[in-house]
């Protein structure tokens, strides 16, 4: 897989926590939205193209793709989550392509993502961001049976909520200033049950209780067997350089984190 190629959500459950625990705090199972959340919902049967021939002795073809979208405002430009299940008994390799529309129906711009680790029975998303405002958004879905290997199944985050302490902040560091200031960090552990080494590059979006997402932030994080979420990593999120650290309006309460694979790889270190 080549990095950047593509940007498909880990897993098909968050886990939520309330602002200000530690990395011990605890976390529960959640849907990430429920069924009335997605502005829409479709239903995918790959063609016969994609099943390829069936030999007697296959195990015969059923189920279906159920995918779903939902339209947000970050920043003051808009972002679709696209939500694909794959309730098929097949592995997939899955292919979006998304259009971004004006109120007039006039195409702003077009963007294809695509992943490779749709295995049977795994739920993912794709984000698009396309950094601009736009009025309707469409799509384009497309699946081909897949070989693998399929790490992202084997996966799975903690999200731990935000705490507030003092550390260093990477742009100042650039300055070499070394000072640690407040910051407000997330915090995230992990289980992989995989046994091949991997380097994953994620892309993490906040909700608040108000279903509003207030951070979007990226991390990678080189992943070794791990099937006790005793790994972990914290990202700084906010800070402030001078006097005491405000926390920004709808930070607080019950939080939601929805972690996106970029990129999977073997682990550099490890495959030369």
């Amino acid at each position: 897989m080549k990095r950047g190629l593509t940007v498909v959500l880990l897993l098909a459950v968050v886990l939520t926590a309330f602002a200000g625990c530690s990395e011990e705090g605890e976390s529960s199972d959640l849907n990430i939205y429920s069924e009335a959340s997605y502005d829409n919902e479709s239903k995918f049967v790959p063609s016969e193209e994609s099943k390829g021939n069936e030999s007697s002795d296959e195990e015969a073809f059923t189920g279906e793709f159920v995918v779903k979208d939902k339209k947000y405002t970050f920043e003051g430009n808009n972002l679709v989550i696209v939500s694909v299940e794959n309730q098929t008994n097949k592995n997939y390799s899955v292919t979006v392509t998304g259009t971004y529309l004006d109120k007039d129906g006039n195409v702003l711009k077009t963007e294809t993502q695509a992943f490779d680790q749709y295995s049977a029975g795994y739920s993912g998303y794709f984000l698009f961001k396309p950094d601009l405002q736009f009025d309707k958004f469409t799509y384009e879905f497309k699946s081909e049976e897949s070989e693998g290997p399929f790490y992202a199944k084997d996966m799975t985050f903690k999200f731990n909520g935000l705490n507030e302490r003092d550390y260093y902040v990477q742009e100042q560091v650039e300055k070499g200033d070394y000072t640690m200031y407040p910051v407000i960090m997330s915090s995230v552990s992990f289980e992989y049950k995989g046994d091949t080494p991997i380097e994953v590059y994620t892309k993490w979006l906040l909700l608040n209780e108000k279903d509003e997402i207030i951070a979007v932030f990226s991390k990678s994080v080189l992943v070794e067997p791990n099937e006790t979420f005793e790994a972990y990593f914290n990202n700084v999120l906010y800070y402030t350089l001078e006097g005491d650290l405000v926390w920004p309006e709808g930070w607080d309460g019950k939080l939601q984190a929805i972690p996106i694979f970029e990129d999977i790889v073997l682990n550099p270190t490890v495959y030369h």
